[in-house]
């Protein structure tokens, strides 16, 4: 589906139903951005974040180096990390950019622990999936491998 944008004046102006726009909603975070500090930091928040946890289905986690990254699964993959309501555009265009053009935020249903699902996003692989390794571990031994 393409985005339909329109310039006037340096302005963007974003059609309200585009469900690509950014807009506030549930974000769930697997990797560096667990950690409420780390968080509360590129999102320019004065407090930490309110992290609960929660889990998605049919992906997986492989590795760029020794980062984790979200990908597509088989039925039945689990990833568990934490879910956070990111309040406005203005903080998801922050996560958006710490994340940077390696990285897309996709549609994710997330469930919570009490069972409770809902749709929000999360940040997953743009790239090409030959660049990832299983493991961080196994990454270090391709480096090893190609002295």
């Amino acid at each position: 589906m393409q985005r339909k944008f329109r310039l006037a004046k340096g302005r963007v102006f974003i059609p309200e139903n585009d469900p690509y726009a950014p807009r506030p909603m549930w974000y769930f975070f697997y990797g560096t951005l667990k950690d409420p500090s780390r968080l509360a930091s590129i999102a320019g928040l004065e407090e930490l974040p309110d992290l609960i946890y929660a889990k998605v289905h049919h992906v997986e986690l492989r590795y760029w180096g020794p980062y984790p990254v979200l990908v597509s699964g088989e039925t039945g993959a689990v990833v568990e990390g934490v879910a956070w309501f990111a309040p406005s555009v203005e903080v998801i265009n922050r996560l958006r950019a710490y994340e940077t053009e390696a990285y897309y935020d996709g549609f994710v249903e997330m469930e919570f622990k009490n069972g409770e699902k809902v749709m929000g996003r999360a940040f997953e692989w743009a790239g090409d999936e030959e660049d990832l390794a299983d493991s961080p571990e196994s990454y270090v031994e391709d480096l090893s491998d190609s002295d």
